[in-house]
């Protein structure tokens, strides 16, 4: 221990070499919630970082908390190694997984303040401590955690919700959190590592003294949804974006795998699926990969949704069926011209005539239940193109055998039978047990067709089509149970050069950050004239989405992020105001986030950052 200390001492003041090149003439100030820039005096200068986690309401909270805010304006300065191990409390009967869980969520919050403590404490400013508010060695700080209840997976009702409070008597500092759950006293942990800071005038870590928060979530699903088909994503890249979700509050990674370009996920049952599907053999997910990306996201309190898209967006992978004796499971695979049979190439459908598809799909359904923690399972459902089956001799003689006309109607009748075999085969792998099942918007979800395709307590709906459609108030009015991820707002993917012809792709223009914050489902609604809070019970969230056409794992943080962070605060705070009153703490948030290790698009100059408000009309 006696070692430690002296290690760390040495370590705040070895700067010194460094900090005699430079001193700022600047210090910043907290008046009327706006940290401002003024000339420092020998005896004061304030750091703009340790500035901005105490000025304003909500400080540099991102996403703001949701109810009681008190944020105190001291803080005092701490070191690693007078941070004390945590006090972890469950008042239920001990779960192993949940104190696992809380365990692992605590060490991730203490490893991001060595991480930053060591990135930051190298360029250190510090001359001495005369300049804090005491010496830097002084102070202890403490953790405890209180959880009501044990449970330790997520579900659409788990309660999210927490407590914190920090106090400061003498020289100990104690930082206590209450949640009803893990998931609460995780985000609880992350509101507290944002107030936390380096200040390289001090060359310490600076804690907020007085804090008294309320918080909870406006709603239970706050997803980010990213496509592994089209182009592949290295596990690594992929727990970095989960990093980057934990950070927002987020709670879903929706896990878009397969699609026609690829097959990229190892089912045992069934390997040809990615010997024919996959684009290499460094382009497949194993269980154990998929075992890790789960475990990773569980520590930070996200599920991980996979979606098997069906029956349209089914290709690559599914070739061999002839070759075993299965006949044909895809029909239209990399059928050309692409424009007769699907929005995108390459394509492929699924082929609902054939029974040894519902089989494999059976298996594929069971290693998906083996491999992940579901409560809840994306079954795709968009885009069928009815060309497409009416253009496989199978399928239109089966038609013409029972006297079909096929109409758009007797080909949705097909796609019926489609989804209800499909769904008895998921409830058959998932021992029988029933599980919430989310369905794309589509022709299916259509007013004439809706109620008597989709039953209401089966599946809910997530809408992609813009935020103008009455498809969503039929929804609504009918009953069903709604995500929103409406491209004209939360589609990542859009602005760029189009792929398959010149100009922009299809759903330009770019979504700029503000956009995302202002997309309320609430308002929304109420465009439509809904306001009963029954009805917008019906909205349990909304999820940022990257399709990944143009995008690879090289571009994929500055494409997602601080953008998707946006969307995140309007999920968690439901704010009364728009993007002008959060663009500071977004500002700050960025910064945050960057030095986390997440990269994400800089909003504005850095001049706009250290001249609060100053950069926008």
């Amino acid at each position: 221990m006696l070692l430690t200390t002296i290690f760390g001492l040495l370590l705040v003041f070895y700067p010194l070499k460094v900090a005699e090149c430079f001193t700022s003439a600047w210090s910043y100030n907290c008046k009327n919630d706006v940290c401002l820039k003024t000339n420092a005096t020998p005896n004061r200068r304030t750091q703009l970082n340790t500035c901005l986690i105490t000025c304003g309401r909500y400080g540099g909270l991102w996403p703001h908390p949701s109810g009681k805010t008190f944020i105190g304006n001291m803080t005092l300065p701490i070191q690693l190694w007078n941070i004390a191990e945590p006090k972890i409390t469950f008042a239920a009967p001990q779960n192993k997984k949940a104190e696992q869980l809380a365990t692992a969520a605590y060490q991730i919050f203490k490893a991001r303040l060595n991480k930053i403590y060591r990135k930051f404490n190298v360029k250190s400013l510090a001359k001495d401590g005369a300049q804090c508010n005491s010496p830097v060695w002084e102070y202890k700080f403490s953790v405890k955690i209180n959880i009501k209840a044990a449970d330790a997976k997520l579900h659409l009702d788990t309660d999210e919700s927490y407590s914190l409070v920090i106090r400061t008597v003498n020289s100990q500092i104690t930082a206590e959190i209450d949640a009803e759950t893990f998931f609460g006293a995780r985000h609880g942990l992350e509101t507290l590592g944002q107030l936390i800071t380096f200040d390289d005038i001090c060359g310490s870590m600076q804690v907020v003294t007085d804090v008294d928060i309320e918080d909870a979530p406006a709603y239970p699903l706050r997803g980010f949804m990213l496509d592994t088909s089209r182009n592949f994503f290295s596990v690594d890249s992929i727990l970095k974006i989960i990093d980057g979700m934990a950070l927002n509050k987020l709670n879903t990674f929706h896990w878009h795998i397969t699609d026609t370009h690829s097959f990229p996920i190892y089912i045992k049952e069934q390997p040809e699926m990615t010997q024919y599907g996959a684009y290499s053999q460094r382009h497949i997910y194993m269980p154990d990969d998929v075992k890790k990306i789960v475990q990773y996201a569980a520590a930070r309190g996200i599920r991980v949704m996979p979606e098997f898209d069906q029956p349209a967006h089914c290709g690559n992978g599914w070739q061999w069926g002839p070759k075993k004796g299965f006949g044909r499971m895809a029909t239209c695979v990399n059928k050309d011209p692409w424009t007769s049979y699907c929005v995108e190439p390459p394509c492929g459908q699924l082929n609902p005539l054939n029974d040894h598809m519902y089989n494999v799909l059976g298996t594929i359904y069971k290693s998906y239940l083996e491999m992940f923690d579901l409560d809840i399972f994306h079954i795709g459902g968009d885009e069928v193109n009815i060309g497409c089956w009416n253009s496989t001799e199978e399928i239109t003689k089966h038609m013409e055998d029972q006297g079909k006309a096929r109409t758009e109607k007797d080909f949705m009748d097909l796609w019926k039978v489609f989804l209800d075999r499909t769904t008895a085969k998921f409830r058959e792998a998932n021992k029988n047990q029933d599980m919430p099942l989310i369905l794309w918007s589509s022709h299916m979800t259509y007013p004439k067709y809706i109620e008597k395709y989709v039953d209401k307590s089966k599946y809910i709906i997530q809408i992609w089509s813009e935020k103008s459609d009455k498809t969503i108030s039929n929804l609504i009015n009918k009953g069903y149970r709604v995500v929103f991820s409406n491209y004209d707002a939360v589609y990542l993917d859009c602005g760029f050069g189009g792929w398959v012809t010149d100009g922009n792709n299809w759903c330009a223009p770019y979504k700029e950050w503000q956009r995302l914050y202002n997309n309320d489902p609430k308002k929304i609604l109420a465009d439509f004239g809904i306001k009963d809070p029954a009805k917008l019970k019906l909205v349990l969230g909304g999820e940022s989405a990257m399709w990944s056409e143009q995008v690879d794992e090289s571009a994929l943080g500055t494409k997602v992020w601080p953008r998707a962070a946006a969307y995140a605060e309007r999920l968690w705070s439901d704010p009364n105001t728009n993007w002008r009153a959060a663009e500071a703490r977004l500002l700050r948030h960025r910064e945050r986030m960057v030095h986390h290790g997440i990269a994400g698009d800089s909003l504005q100059p850095l001049w706009c950052l250290q001249n609060e408000g100053k950069c926008i009309v």
